[in-house]
């Protein structure tokens, strides 16, 4: 089986900075590289500044917030909005964890790549 090479590992335990993260996004076309949710790098690229989950947050200032944003839905002469919910318990739910992770670590990715906070 196919094993890393040591600077490998070193790269994929050095952390990720967030201009590195802006980079990859900017970096794309804006119709390139759509997910199986069908967002393109242009969509991420005009919400980057979008936060959803804010560390030291009361996790119902989030539903407050989905509720302000929601109770103006239904005037009239206002701009075209769009609103989705996205089930991600599902999506990650369908995974097989326990062979992914097998898979990974016979290919000696390192421990820290694989844990899970």
């Amino acid at each position: 089986m196919l094993k890393l090479s040591n600077n490998v590992h070193r790269v994929l335990t050095s952390p990720i900075t967030n201009e590195e993260k802006k980079a990859a996004i900017f970096g794309q076309g804006n119709e390139k590289a759509p997910g199986l949710d069908c967002f393109t790098a242009f969509f991420f690229k005009i919400a980057w500044g979008i936060n959803v989950f804010v560390r030291g947050h009361c996790i119902t200032d989030n539903t407050m917030l989905a509720y302000e944003l929601m109770r103006g839905y239904g005037k009239r002469h206002i701009s075209p909005r769009c609103a989705f919910k996205v089930d991600l318990q599902k999506a990650f739910d369908s995974l097989h964890w326990g062979f992914l992770f097998s898979l990974l670590r016979a290919q000696e990715f390192p421990g820290k790549v694989l844990e899970v906070d």
